[in-house]
């Protein structure tokens, strides 16, 4: 079935489908020998790596749009899934960043230019490897021209990682769904008074801001764009790339050293992962979604044994950070992403149809597991746990859910000074709530623990 993909309607001359698993761009007949001119180009060839496979249409894909004869179309490889720059933590946004202005510094010394500073142009493949994939911002560069993405880079990139370096706030909770990024006002009231002693930030972001404010207090003022020069265009990306290299994330969190130095979080832990192992190995489970990923210990032992990919979710960024470190350097086909669960990413962008919600996403998923993570949800977040059932099962049909009991040291710890009366969480409960939605095939109580295992099919 043919469907365009929502997120391309602003660009007329480069709309995006999706067609049984393979990618469309159809570009504009005015345009076509310009990107038929790119696909053949050094650039290109130098950079495939770089970005997203692309291959010029066959004629069954052609035949698709009679009415478009004359257009070029191209196919790209299709993701295994779309992840989006505010589900990113730090580590990732900043090696998008990176990648971003190499990759725009490399287009402008073949005499191209990358005409959109977006972070949701790039997604990552395995081993957390960038992917440019909107092949239509590509252009042929025009020497003494603006950077046309410059104030987007810095709303979109730069601000949301000075602010968490600078500032310590979790840039995600100030982009809060908002596909434009951190308006570069809100950015310089954000940084601390010390920022203005860093030259790059004092150029980027506080006197772009100040300009910016005084040409919107005089309406009939234009705004004068500094036009560059190809060098002095490639050095300014240059200084914001040296600018950015240098930032670091906020690692404070609670449950940083939660598997190093919680000595009861490991009992269990080998026995849990060979349930773990044959679970993947007897179910054939391909795309495999962790909730809690934590450090990304199961997610890596899932993918050691047949499965073929991995998205992780957690909310504890110190966490994220050594998650994103285990994909990188050993090259794993893992994505650990920043969520609260009880908040999931909703659709965004105008009408709320440009992005789609995490769980229309999610469907993909052929199993979860969700590991020393129902208790939180249920004393941290106040989820009644029939509503944690549910939402569990809405994920994957097959999976294996820990459930720990109110017996259990971590869940006596969590509930200190709460004032919990009448609640339903207990064993017998679960199961209920369990065996309404599936059939449990296995019930595992964890040796020299109070834990169980639930393995559960629809």
């Amino acid at each position: 079935m043919l469907k365009k993909i929502n997120g391309s309607f602003r660009d007329y001359k480069n709309q995006v489908y999706d067609f049984d698993n393979i990618i469309i761009r159809r570009i504009k007949e005015e345009k076509k020998k310009d990107y038929l001119d790119i696909l053949n180009s050094k650039f290109y060839y130098e950079n495939k790596k770089n970005i997203i496979e692309t291959r010029i249409a066959d004629e069954n894909i052609t035949q698709l749009f009679p009415n478009y004869k004359n257009d070029l179309f191209l196919t790209h490889k299709k993701f295994e899934f779309i992840s989006y720059p505010i589900e990113w933590p730090f580590f990732l946004y900043k090696k998008c960043s990176l990648f971003h202005l190499d990759l725009h510094i490399e287009a402008l010394k073949h005499n191209y230019n990358i005409i959109d500073s977006s972070p949701y142009n790039v997604q990552f493949a395995k081993g957390l490897k960038p992917t440019f994939i909107d092949f239509g911002s590509i252009v042929f560069y025009e020497e003494n021209q603006p950077w046309q993405g410059y104030k987007q880079f810095c709303e979109q990139f730069l601000g949301p990682l000075l602010i968490e370096n600078y500032s310590k706030i979790n840039f995600q909770k100030i982009l809060n769904f908002n596909l434009e990024g951190i308006d570069i006002s809100t950015t310089s009231r954000i940084l601390p008074k010390r920022s203005y002693f860093n030259l790059k930030i004092l150029l980027n972001i506080h006197l772009h801001s100040f300009l910016i404010k005084k040409i919107d207090s005089k309406s009939k003022k234009k705004s004068k764009k500094q036009l560059l020069k190809k060098n002095n265009f490639i050095h300014l990306l240059e200084s914001i790339k040296k600018l950015i290299t240098n930032l670091n994330p906020n690692i404070d969190s609670y449950w940083k050293n939660y598997e190093t130095k919680d000595s009861y979080n490991l009992i269990g832990e080998d026995e849990k992962k060979t349930i773990l192992i044959n679970f993947i190995r007897e179910n054939k489970i391909q795309k495999l979604i962790d909730l809690g990923c934590n450090e990304g210990i199961f997610s890596e032992i899932a993918l050691n044994n047949g499965c073929e990919y991995v998205l992780g979710i957690d909310s504890d960024y110190a966490s994220l950070q050594k998650s994103c470190l285990r994909a990188e350097t050993k090259s794993l086909n893992f994505l650990p992403l920043y969520m609260d669960l009880t908040e999931p990413t909703p659709n965004l962008g105008f009408n709320n149809l440009e992005r789609d919600s995490f769980l229309s996403r999610s469907k993909i998923f052929d199993g979860v597991i969700a590991f020393a993570l129902i208790h939180h949800l249920f004393l941290s977040k106040n989820i009644p746990l029939k509503k944690i059932v549910d939402f569990f099962m809405t994920l994957s049909p097959k999976g294996i859910i820990e459930f720990v009991p109110p017996e259990d040291p971590q869940f006596i710890e969590l509930i200190k000074n709460k004032s919990i009366k009448n609640h339903d969480y207990n064993e017998k409960s679960f199961e209920f709530f369990l065996n309404k939605k599936t059939k449990i095939i296995k019930k595992i109580k964890l040796k020299n623990s109070f834990r169980i295992l639930y393995i559960y099919e629809k």
